[in-house]
């Protein structure tokens, strides 16, 4: 028999929502990603900071050119 699989997810984050302690408490979280077409209003390094602050791994999504392909 099988073991089912453990479902996680790395959740895109606001970076300045007031609720990521609760998202990054939850069971099935397993990182914060930052999409980086959202504005900041700072400094980068101190929103990054702010992200690693509740201990999830942080993924950042950088914009470049994305590879499509046409059929």
């Amino acid at each position: 028999m099988k073991t089912p699989a453990k479902i996680q997810a790395i959740v895109t984050v606001p970076p300045y929502a007031d609720f990521l302690d609760d998202v990054a408490a939850h069971p099935l979280v397993s990182g914060f990603r930052l999409n980086t077409v959202m504005p900041l209003r700072g400094d980068p390094a101190e929103v990054l900071e702010r992200l690693r602050s509740f201990g999830q791994p942080l993924w950042v999504d950088l914009k470049g050119r994305q590879l499509r392909v046409v059929g």
